[in-house]
């Protein structure tokens, strides 16, 4: 399974996820006239290690989650639930099949807010580093 696909996947199903935004996760950029509250996710940079005890390389991309809401509270609670289901995380993402993570690292955490159809979104920025077998 290619890892944006298990990516996805995990978090289309975390609950605590789902309850707020429901599959409205999407790549890069939100879809126009998109419903609130939603996020996105993009890949930002990577670093490979090469390990010599085992057969693959450990690939550590970062990724980039921003938060989209009408409110600050929504903003930073689809952050607060990015951030826990991504805490201790390691295991097979995106079910059988998927990835083998070996850990997620939070990088960083910021907002901001913009304008769309002439009213304020808040938007919450986090990222997070993750590695995974190749």
């Amino acid at each position: 399974m290619e890892f944006n696909t298990a990516l996805y996947t995990y978090l289309s199903t975390y609950a605590g996820l789902s309850a707020i935004i429901g599959t409205r996760i999407y790549p890069d950029t939100l879809p126009q006239n998109v419903a609130y509250p939603a996020a996105t996710y993009q890949y930002v940079d990577d670093d490979e290690i090469d390990t010599f005890e085992q057969p693959n390389t450990l690939i550590s991309p970062t990724y980039q989650f921003d938060s989209y809401a009408k409110t600050r509270a929504v903003a930073d609670s689809i952050a607060d639930q990015l951030r826990l289901a991504f805490k201790n995380y390691s295991g097979v993402m995106g079910g059988t099949g998927g990835v083998t993570v070996s850990g997620v690292e939070l990088v960083s955490r910021n907002t901001s807010t913009e304008t769309d159809r002439n009213e304020t979104i808040y938007r919450t920025i986090i990222e997070f580093k993750i590695y995974y077998q190749e």
